[in-house]
């Protein structure tokens, strides 16, 4: 994590939503845990919110940053997080042109 100060704060939690619902997923996908538990989509979602929240911070650091007007080796890192968070938007984009969002049939109120 390359921050500082009060974006540590928003890398160190977007870093706690991907690693910990990313072990989830492996514990559950590999029967590790036998919950009940949303589907791997919802979950992965949660995985996309924690990638956009550290992309976030990164680019806060790096373009608040006016300690140095210095080429940093993190800046062009920090375009490309910022590309790739924009790209992220497309699955989510695609599957609200039907309506359904590709909802599953089954409501989380029955997995319990």
């Amino acid at each position: 994590m390359v921050t500082r100060s009060t974006t540590f704060i928003w890398a160190t939690r977007s870093l706690s939503l991907v690693v910990l619902t990313g072990m989830l997923i492996v514990a559950i996908d590999a029967n590790v845990l036998n919950i009940a538990a949303p589907s791997f989509g919802q979950l992965m979602a949660i995985v996309a919110c924690g990638l956009a929240l550290g992309a976030g911070a990164l680019a806060s650091f790096v373009f608040d940053d006016e300690l140095t007007l210095a080429y940093r080796w993190w800046k062009p890192v920090v375009s490309c997080a910022v590309i790739a968070s924009c790209l992220g938007v497309l699955p989510a984009v695609s599957m609200a042109i039907g309506g359904s969002w590709n909802q599953s049939k089954t409501a989380i109120a029955d997995l319990y």
